[in-house]
């Protein structure tokens, strides 16, 4: 990241905003994956750089995923990370306001 670009200063919103609109390369990278080993690469490439712009909840996510060897757990962390992903792309592709708040706080991931 840019060391000129403060959290909340305009250059900031700028790396955000590139990171949002890579949402979806990322998104099919994990998806569509040729293999885990390739998955875990791009999970834990989306988590460290959600954390990176501010979206902790994102990158936790995508930690939970990356880290699971059970195919039902593998099913329901990709599941929850999807949603999440696809509750970040549909509004940035509409040209809304994303929802910062609820990509930045950390999921709680015990209650189904």
């Amino acid at each position: 990241m840019d060391p000129g670009a403060e959290r909340g200063g305009p250059a900031y919103a700028a790396l955000r905003r590139r990171f949002l609109d890579g949402l979806p390369q990322r998104r099919a990278a994990i998806f569509a994956a040729a293999d885990d080993q390739d998955r875990r690469q791009a999970l834990h490439r989306l988590a460290g750089a959600a954390g990176s712009y501010g979206f902790a909840a994102l990158g936790e996510l995508a930690r939970q995923a990356e880290v699971q060897t059970a195919p039902a757990g593998i099913r329901q962390a990709l599941d929850a990370l999807e949603a999440a992903l696809d509750g970040l792309i549909a509004p940035a592709r509409d040209g809304d306001p994303p929802p910062w708040k609820s990509a930045a706080t950390t999921p709680d991931t015990t209650s189904s």
